[in-house]
């Protein structure tokens, strides 16, 4: 079978949230012919809609052993260690991604949730600052289109806009007035 039509197929299957059939119609589009990067990509993007972050981490390892120069499988293998708690392999994966596409603004507010995390405040300040004025332009958009970092990233807009300077952080009083506008867009 024709490895466009395969994908095709494997990305409908994936809409339609029948995750199993997607895997198995990911794994025939790459047997047929189909690029093996985006296969992998999309194979660990599917393991992470069903939170099984080893699975999903293994693909975007072979998308990068394929194209080590795409942000791509870094920022999803991020996220994926983000979400397993793994937070210094999250800042490591991230900062790729960052070094490849400097203006990955979703990567870079992860990172700065890792950093959060990790309770190194300046460098998760440092980023949010440089995140916050494109965040800012479209924050509801932002906020319901990365779903996996959407959870995370009320959680530390609310500690940080709670805190504020007692966290460790130096974020101005007008940084964290917007993060408080953000809260209210949840």
């Amino acid at each position: 079978m024709d490895p466009k039509k395969l994908l095709g197929n494997a990305q409908l299957l994936f809409l339609e949230c029948k995750i199993d059939e997607c895997v198995d119609t990911f794994k025939k589009a790459l047997d047929a012919g189909a690029d093996p990067f985006m296969v992998y990509i999309s194979i660990g993007a599917a393991y992470m809609k069903t939170k099984e972050p080893d699975k999903a981490i293994e693909n975007f390892s072979k998308a990068i052993d394929i194209n080590k120069d795409n942000p791509r499988p870094f920022y999803y293998r991020g996220l994926t260690y983000l979400y397993q708690e793994e937070n210094e392999k999250a800042v490591a994966d991230l900062t790729e991604a960052l070094n490849l596409k400097n203006d990955f603004h979703t990567a870079r507010f992860a990172r700065a949730t890792a950093y959060f995390r990790l309770e190194k405040y300046e460098e998760a300040a440092a980023d949010i600052r440089q995140v916050m004025p494109q965040m800012e332009t479209n924050i509801q958009e932002f906020a319901d289109n990365y779903g996996i970092l959407r959870t995370e990233m009320w959680n530390v807009v609310s500690k940080i806009s709670d805190e504020g300077k007692t966290s460790g952080m130096t974020l101005s009083e007008e940084d964290i007035a917007t993060l408080k506008r953000w809260i209210e867009l949840k």
